[in-house]
């Protein structure tokens, strides 16, 4: 839903007990969309594999059903969609 003729720019922080990323999205010098995104280091024990082991596969599920249905809302206000080139 964005044309192609943007630019993006992706900021790292250096991993330590936090590590950071960031996207901007820039049409014409003006901001057109941000997002970041700030994780947090965990130990890694049995408890934390069992978890990940469990439940590792729904995170996927979850946003891509995220992702489209935010493209069902964009479509039905007739937001116009970019195809790629």
């Amino acid at each position: 839903f964005n044309p192609m003729d943007m630019r993006y720019i992706c900021t790292f922080s250096l991993p330590a007990q936090h590590l950071s990323v960031r996207m901007e999205i820039q049409k014409n010098n003006k901001l057109h969309f941000e997002a970041a995104l700030k994780l947090e280091r965990q130990e890694l024990n049995s408890e934390v594999m069992r978890h990940f082991g469990t439940n590792a596969w729904k995170l996927p599920i979850k946003i891509m059903g995220g992702i489209y249905w935010q493209a069902v809302k964009l479509l039905a206000r007739r937001v116009p969609f970019y195809s790629h080139p």
